[in-house]
């Protein structure tokens, strides 16, 4: 389908509309990870007839724009949860350093685990990168357990700020040099195992 990640949305939930869909509204959705052009749209639409509730997000890609759709079918004949959980995610928005343009390539989480990777076209070293990144994980909270960095890939693992009613939170920032000009970005965020 031409167009890009918000026209598909948009198409899709223009569709679900007509068949008798309604949007909720969800003002705690948010979203993080690296901030730049294809950021991901969310939306929430209920069928309270069928008592099914569906969250979708859509986002470019490389060469194509990706709709996900979580279908929330009725629990016990009643309308699901509110899936709000699936939009509190626990990556903060990271700003690239001035001069980088960022393309998001995939995004998308749940209540247990979040994830975030983009392509950079720089030619900053994967070191200072991660580092420029890692100052903007610290401001939103997060503690630094342990990294590495050289020239080539840098990485990091945090202890992520515990959301409400969650287990404990460990997240990771990856940048690798993978081409000349290019690197590739990964922000990802998981609760510790129920036990």
């Amino acid at each position: 389908m031409a167009g890009d990640a918000n026209d598909l949305l948009e198409r899709y939930e223009l569709s679900l509309v007509e068949l008798g869909w309604q949007h909720i509204n969800q003002p705690g959705l948010r979203r993080g990870g690296f901030s730049g052009g294809g950021e991901p749209r969310t939306s929430v639409l209920v069928n309270v007839k069928k008592k099914i509730r569906v969250y979708l997000q859509s986002s470019d890609q490389e060469d194509v724009s990706l709709l996900h759709v979580h279908y929330h079918p009725p629990v016990g004949g009643e309308l699901p949860e509110d899936p709000a959980p699936l939009g509190r995610s626990p990556l903060p928005s990271l700003k690239p350093p001035p001069g980088v343009r960022i393309k998001s390539s995939s995004s998308g989480g749940s209540g247990s685990g979040w994830s975030n990777d983009a392509r950079a076209q720089t030619e900053m070293p994967p070191m200072q990168l991660e580092a420029y990144f890692a100052k903007q994980l610290e401001g939103a909270g997060w503690a630094r357990v342990a990294g590495s960095a050289d020239e080539f890939f840098a990485w990091s693992s945090w202890l992520v700020p515990q959301l409400p009613e969650a287990a404990e939170w460990r997240g990771v920032l990856v940048v690798l040099a993978d081409f000349p000009g290019r690197r590739s970005l990964s922000l990802w965020a998981e609760s510790a195992p129920s036990r």
